[in-house]
């Protein structure tokens, strides 16, 4: 491929945006006026000021082509004045408005030097770091300044669009703009700071909002295309069929991961044929996802062969995941999206492992189950498997012929009104089963557990409805139902009973320790009901287990749940129908209250936020 004829024009708007969480915001334009050449952030610490080494933050590339050096650089300086014992934090970040590139054409490094010695730099990324296709926002890190006067930080961040041996003129005359953010950061130990700060600060979480909001038609991971392996695995020695086709090439469709033989495919086979491909089909234009390729000749129809699969290397679009924020009942909630190894949402509480699922609006952290974190030796964390539920697998509710089933707590069966259906009399069998386990596993422990939760907390078991009645055998489809259907799939943390006062409105809030998950917050998390457009690599929620959620789904004849599919995805219907009868595993789900402190760890799998 002649590189030279791969020629693109980009341009990289770099926009330094700084904002400091409840004390400042301002932009800092493209086009300086009256000489400005630094921006100033003001901090409980001191003031940090940023300065860019050209004097202005516009890069314009002209006839770019790919190469191993960078085709933008960015030098940039923080300069810090901490006056005080306090730590003074910062956190930057690419943020990528536009990319038209295709899926890690583009990709960066950053170089970070701590020229006077002060706090610490943000960790250099050496290796490349993909940019994904569209918009995005790219976490380089934190850093921070201790007590002294003009200490400095020095950072250079270089974009490269890298020469590869594939067809890269694809990507001719494509664009990419993009600024760097940087946010202040007041210094905390409560976990709810903690956590928003690893992600940059509300500040960054409302501008990935802005920039790259989720979309939850899709899994996240979201899946782009398969790749074709590179690597052939053996295969034992074949008789060959004279029927099947054989050809010298053949075609990969990246979409569906098949392949299909090209040129003039042939039947027969003889020694002629080592080297050639097939898909043991007798048809020549016949799809497979895996494909052949002779190796030998041993006599007659007799042969050896090696094999790959165009469906072993699916890949996905990582840049989905993070903390978004949604509105709740108290205010803005912030939430985590994406896959296992890109989200850090792990906590170590009480002797257990839980994940973080949201820090709601009034500030409290919403955590789920995911096993014991004691024992000899120490169990460790695992995002799979039986023990990231409570033991044994559990009914919702014995009983599936009435619409009164679907309540976590429920009211009156057989009756002939919503309102007597869905008080809050009777528990589930799966309010039974997590108030049990928070007794004999969390309350027993002492108030130095249970001052830390809040045994107030309202969730969520949404039972407003959409089409039918709602009470007795009668067909009827719940809200969360609706909202997490193909075609509108908006999930809301709100909840308010809107049933036109045949019920209070907050009979579907549940005042208790301890509860489940919802369908609305595995939304959130990543999943989607009846996804099968593509493989799904999972999201953080994933655990490979069927489990409960607490949101009614519809009765038609049976009462039936949403849960979570081993595959991330929300279920209903087929193999994985949720009706409140069938056995599932249930995660038992609780908040922690908003002045928790964390002692340390940094929410990774390997470094989970201890709360003693």
């Amino acid at each position: 491929m002649e590189k030279k004829q791969i020629v693109s024009i980009i341009v990289l708007v770099f926009l330094l945006l700084i904002a400091t969480i409840g004390i400042s915001f301002s932009y800092f334009s493209a086009t300086f006026q009256n000489g400005e050449t630094t921006t100033t952030i003001t901090l409980k610490g001191g003031i940090m000021e940023i300065d860019y080494f050209d004097k202005h933050n516009i890069i314009t590339i002209n006839n770019a082509f790919p190469s191993s050096t960078p085709i933008a650089s960015k030098l940039f300086t923080l300069t810090g004045t901490n006056t005080t014992d306090l730590t003074m934090e910062y956190y930057v970040a690419l943020v990528v408005e536009s990319n038209t590139f295709s899926h890690n054409a583009l990709s960066y490094k950053l170089s970070s030097v701590n020229t006077s010695s002060s706090g610490t730099t943000i960790p250099s990324i050496i290796a490349h770091q993909g940019i994904s296709n569209g918009p995005g926002v790219y976490q380089l890190g934190m850093g921070s300044f201790v007590t002294g006067s003009s200490k400095v930080h020095t950072y250079t961040l270089e974009i490269y669009w890298l020469e590869t041996t594939g067809d890269q003129r694809p990507d001719q005359g494509k664009e990419m703009r993009g600024y760097v953010k940087v946010n202040g950061l007041n210094s905390s130990n409560l976990l709810k700071d903690k956590v928003l700060a690893s992600y940059g600060g509300i500040s960054l979480i409302e501008t990935r909002m802005q920039v790259a909001p989720p979309n939850f038609n899709v899994n996240c991971s979201q899946f782009l295309e398969y790749q074709d392996p590179e690597n052939w695995e053996s295969y034992a020695t074949t008789t060959f069929n004279q029927t099947w086709y054989l050809s010298s090439t053949y075609s990969f469709n990246s979409s569906t991961g098949q392949y299909t033989l090209s040129g003039t495919p042939v039947t027969g086979f003889d020694s002629s044929h080592v080297g050639w491909y097939t898909t043991r089909d007798a048809n020549a234009i016949t799809a497979r996802s895996y494909i052949f390729k002779v190796t030998g000749y041993t006599s007659g129809t007799s042969g050896t062969l090696i094999q790959k699969s165009g469906i072993s290397l699916p890949i996905y679009n990582e840049a989905c995941s993070g903390v978004y924020s949604t509105n709740d009942n108290y205010g803005i909630s912030y939430y985590f999206r994406g896959g296992h190894d890109y989200v850090y949402n792990w906590v170590e509480f009480a002797g257990f492992y839980w994940r973080i699922i949201r820090i709601d609006g009034n500030g409290d952290i919403r955590m789920i189950y995911n096993g014991p974190a004691t024992g000899s030796p120490k169990p460790i964390p695992s995002t799979t498997g039986t023990s990231t539920q409570i033991a044994g697998i559990h009914t919702f509710n014995a009983s599936n012929n009435d619409n009164a089933y679907v309540g976590f707590k429920y009211g009156t069966v057989g009756a002939a009104t919503y309102s007597a259906t869905h008080l809050q009399t009777n528990p589930s069998n799966a309010y039974t089963q997590v108030t049990n386990w928070y007794t004999n596993n969390i309350a027993n422990k002492g108030t130095n557990i249970t001052s830390k939760i809040n045994e107030q907390a309202v969730y969520c078991g949404d039972r407003n409805i959409t089409t039918g009645v709602g009470y007795g055998a009668f067909t009827t489809k719940y809200a969360a139902a609706t909202r997490n259907s193909t075609g509108l799939r908006a999930p809301s943390l709100s909840c308010i009973n809107s049933m036109g006062g045949l019920v209070p409105t907050n009979n579907d809030q549940y005042v208790v320790p301890v509860a489940l998950i919802t369908a609305d917050e595995s939304a959130f998390a990543g999943g989607v009901r009846n996804y099968t457009a593509n493989p799904c690599n999972g999201h953080w929620l994933t655990t490979g287990q069927l489990y409960w959620t607490m949101s009614p789904d519809y009765m038609d004849p049976y009462a039936v749940m949403f849960v979570v599919e081993p595959s991330g995805n929300l279920g209903t219907g087929g193999p994985y129908q949720g009706t409140v009868s069938g056995i599932f595993g249930i995660r038992p789900v609780i908040a922690l209250k908003s002045n928790v402190v964390s002692s340390s760890g940094n929410g990774s799998l390997s470094s989970p936020y201890i709360v003693e």
